[in-house]
């Protein structure tokens, strides 16, 4: 069939701009020192190691041992950085079963692609870098006179402001110094310098239109700019040829600036094609079937996915209606679903208008060919590879978990977990002795001593303490190791909790926390004693179950990709990055 369809709504529209604003931004980012190589992916930086210790929150993990915060971080952006290159290595983008939950995502990114290689790339070349860097070797003097819009607003402020610039060039004419203008009638603080601004150079030529018109201007040119709210008469003073850094090394900052001066123009050129692939006068509309849709999608939970198998029950009962008739091809149920599959969601996701869903299948329509078109031109494979966003790839090393993970876990039948404990029962399904107490510390012996005298009159634990108090659990293993449960603190009072009896009370102890010396109050609360426990009192065994074979995967995994991605780290780089304090500047 000759189409297919995507909506682009103005969300989308937002995401596909941000998404080139963010190249922008990742082209001239600063590349910190190497911490580690991997054989077959490359380098990983401190400046991308930091940007994961902070997206997965290992800064509030590991807040109080930022070292081993950067070093878990590390392993997790290696293994993360793994997944993604056997992902691509083994081609798994050509299974469409697992690409599909993101093929809509793929679709947009292929449609970005080609408008920053197709519209927003013919202004990037070696020709227009090379110009570019031919003119920056100067550094431009100026004064501006700024005239507001909408100051002293009249019947037609615009008429009166125009009406005020052709004075002022006429009294420019006229032989008028120009400090003396930028004095009379500037109406910006700039008036109290005369109007004399910062210099242009190549680091600020290109962050606004009007700077980029200075850029281009000669010595003793005076020229009227215009902004959203603004006139500015500006007048060059002085322009200097000054030294600039080799091409290749401010190449990521030309290109950069290109990007910002024609994005506009490219994205009205991209918008105009996409206003134009299609004629849409030919459209004959069913208007009952879109109708019926319309009424579908009044339940909430239509595009959320029901929409899958509403329109597979209307297709399955031979009732494939046609949407749209035109001279080239039909547009049936079976479309929509694709649509609905492969392409986009409407954005606005419930009690959708018949007319909202005619616009959703018009753009949709033209944003298809745009992807064909690209898809001619091999951006799908492009977007896939070499050039997929760190968006694209977060999703891939999802799908790498899951393909090799997840679906590969046993399935917990009764008599898969009976065998599973049999063969754990005595080591991970082993119960160990488990104690809790609860602790309530006091800075005064007296006051521990208060609250005993309090139990003893009749009140509860709970009471005497003001129902302020800590709970600590222990664990003693098989040698009778004690260990702190559910914390990594050290076991204070462990070897006490184990002593006491069920719902006894003790005190005051004498401990100590944070070097100063306290007086403890406790109270023991649960006990649970050592042994193997009957395949009926475990609790959660499936859980465990799983939680033990995705553990066992998961190693089998990175062991895998170790040896075919194998590691150099360097770890005093990351050592010299925490002592200079890198790590918290934001």
């Amino acid at each position: 069939m000759s189409f297919k369809v995507k909506l682009i709504s103005t969300v989308i529209h937002l995401i596909f701009i941000a998404g080139i604003l963010t190249n922008c931004s990742n082209i001239q980012q600063r590349e910190a020192d190497i911490v580690a190589s991997v054989k077959g992916i490359g380098d990983i930086s401190f400046n991308e190691l930091q940007n994961h210790y902070r997206d997965y929150q290992f800064d509030l993990k590991y807040r109080d041992n930022p070292e081993q915060g950067y070093q878990e971080a590390l392993q997790s952006l290696v293994l993360f950085r793994r997944k993604v290159a056997d992902f691509k290595n083994e081609e798994m983008y050509e299974n469409k079963k697992l690409m599909s939950p993101i093929q809509r995502y793929v679709n947009e990114e292929i449609r970005r692609l080609y408008f920053e290689e197709e519209y927003l790339g013919k202004y990037i070349n070696e020709a227009s870098i090379t110009s570019y860097y031919q003119l920056i070797n100067k550094e431009i003097t100026y004064q501006q006179l700024v005239l507001n819009k909408f100051y002293n607003q009249n019947t037609n402020p615009d008429i009166n402001v125009k009406s005020r610039i052709d004075q002022i060039l006429s009294e420019i004419n006229s032989g008028t110094d120009f400090d003396i203008l930028v004095s009379r009638y500037s109406e910006d603080i700039t008036s109290n310098n005369n109007g004399l601004m910062p210099p242009i150079n190549w680091r600020n030529g290109w962050l606004n239109s009007t700077n980029r018109a200075i850029s281009s201007m000669n010595i003793g040119d005076i020229e009227v700019l215009e902004s959203e709210s603004m006139y500015y008469i500006i007048k060059i003073s002085d322009i200097k040829i000054i030294d600039i850094p080799q091409l290749n090394d401010i190449r990521p900052t030309i290109i950069k600036n290109l990007r910002e001066q024609y994005l506009d123009r490219a994205l009205q050129e991209f918008a105009f094609m996409e206003d134009n692939i299609v004629d849409i006068k030919d459209f004959k509309w069913n208007e009952e079937v879109i109708k019926e849709i319309a009424g579908w999608s009044k339940d909430d939970s239509f595009f959320l996915g029901k929409y899958k198998d509403t329109i597979n029950e209307a297709i399955n009962m031979s009732n494939n209606k046609t949407i749209i008739s035109n001279d080239l091809e039909d547009i049936r149920y079976d479309d929509l679903l694709y649509f609905l599959n492969d392409i986009l969601i409407p954005g606005i996701e419930k009690d959708i208008s018949e007319n909202d869903l005619k616009n959703y299948i018009i753009e949709a329509i033209r944003t298809d060919l745009i992807i064909n078109k690209a898809k001619d031109l091999g951006y799908n494979e492009k977007i896939l590879t070499e050039n997929a966003t760190d968006a694209l790839e977060f999703q891939y090393q999802k799908i790498y978990t899951i393909e090799n993970i997840d679906n590969k876990l046993p399935t917990p039948n009764d008599k898969v977990l009976k065998e599973f404990y049999n063969e754990h029962k005595d080591s991970l399904l082993y119960q160990y002795a488990l104690t809790s107490i609860y602790v309530k510390l006091f800075d005064e012996k007296s006051e521990a001593l208060k609250m005993i005298e309090n139990i003893n009159a009749g009140e509860s634990f709970e009471q005497a303490a003001n129902r302020t108090y800590k709970v600590k659990s222990f664990i003693k293993n098989k040698e009778g190791k004690i260990n702190s449960y559910y914390s990594n603190e050290e076991p204070i009072f462990g070897n006490i909790a184990f002593e006491m009896e069920p719902n006894e009370i003790i005190g005051p102890i004498n401990t100590y926390e944070l070097d100063v010396q306290k007086f403890a109050v406790i109270k023991s609360s649960r006990i649970i004693e050592e042994k193997v426990p009957t395949f009926n009192e475990i609790e959660n065994l499936e859980k465990r179950f799983e939680a033990y074979y995705r553990e066992q995967l998961n190693q089998r995994v990175k062991d895998v990709l170790a040896s075919k991605y194998p590691v150099i780290m360097f770890d005093d780089i990351i050592s010299k990055n925490i002592e200079s304090g890198v790590y918290d500047k934001q």
